[in-house]
């Protein structure tokens, strides 16, 4: 009997992993999508502008957020694809 019930809930854990990653994809599916419908926002601007000179620290935002601008920068020559889908995937 035992076996069977452990076997039931690794069926369970196994389809509710299933429908989590199925819902991650989707979200991504859906930035990409609609990752260049917009143009850049003041804050990518400012975000590009604060990779060109990376600190460890910066009062208005924290110091990850322009060295993922940086990598994009080197990536992706500061596309909007490219600031956008590395947050995107981040997020999950």
């Amino acid at each position: 009997m035992r076996a069977e019930g452990a076997n039931d809930t690794r069926i369970e854990l196994r389809r509710c992993r299933a429908i989590a990653w199925g819902l991650c994809l989707l979200k991504v599916a859906t930035h990409v999508a609609l990752i260049e419908r917009y143009g850049y926002h003041r804050d990518e601007l400012y975000f590009i502008e604060c990779s060109k000179q990376l600190a460890w620290g910066y009062v208005d935002h924290p110091p990850l957020v322009p060295w993922i601008a940086a990598l994009a920068g080197v990536l992706f020559d500061f596309s909007l694809f490219g600031l956008r889908i590395l947050p995107a995937i981040a997020r999950r």
